[in-house]
């Protein structure tokens, strides 16, 4: 089974937080580096994406499309275009200089 880049994308800096949310208030410099952590692996997580990314290519890529709630119809369906894979990197590596 392929790994779906663009979901473990999605949901990798959402799992960060929530095992952030469990060190405790005073572990400052804790919270500090494990947040700077969380986002420099997403930001390679991005440029991994980017080298994925077939530039000749047209439409979507790297897309997943998995039934979700099928009795009303509902389907996960996930895609990159090159605008979303700029701005997708952009905010990445914006997100580590921030932190």
């Amino acid at each position: 089974m392929p790994v779906d880049w663009l979901t473990l994308l999605i949901f990798f800096p959402a799992a960060g937080a929530l095992l952030l949310a469990f060190v405790p208030e005073r572990e400052h410099d804790a919270i500090r580096f494990g947040s700077l952590l969380v986002a420099f692996v997403t930001m390679l997580l991005s440029f991994l994406v980017w080298a994925l990314y077939d530039i000749n290519g047209n439409g979507f890529q790297l897309g997943v499309n998995v039934p979700w709630v099928e009795a009303l119809g509902i389907n996960y369906h996930l895609g990159i275009d090159g605008i979303s894979l700029l701005l997708l990197v952009l905010t990445t590596v914006l997100t580590v200089l921030s932190i």
